[in-house]
């Protein structure tokens, strides 16, 4: 059995980078919670214990996590699912999966 899409992904899920490109309606936009901050630290802590987390490696992770924080929101990819009939550049949730792939659009 082989492999369609293979790629070294870690973070999986709409990142704070790919929300403002999307027009997605206020209402599914989520207040971070509690166990979202603290998750938020513990990444953090993790990446700043590495030498190379500011330029290396980890700076995409880095720079994602320091907007989520600033900004205090989160969005699920299941908001693309409910409104998926408005995007002219992503018709489903399975659509942009399959972009972020193949664009190699992930980190």
């Amino acid at each position: 059995m082989g492999c369609k899409y293979r790629c070294d992904l870690k973070w999986v899920g709409l990142r704070p980078s790919q929300i403002e490109g999307l027009n997605l309606p206020s209402e599914v936009m989520q207040a971070l919670t509690s166990k979202d901050y603290a998750r938020i630290d513990s990444l953090e802590a993790l990446f700043q214990s590495n030498e190379s987390s500011r330029t290396g490696v980890f700076k995409p992770y880095c720079d994602e996590l320091n907007e989520m924080r600033r900004s205090g929101f989160k969005c699920e990819l299941e908001a693309l699912i409910s409104r998926s009939y408005d995007f002219s550049l992503i018709s489903t949730l399975s659509d942009f999966i399959e972009r972020a792939i193949t664009q190699r659009k992930y980190i």
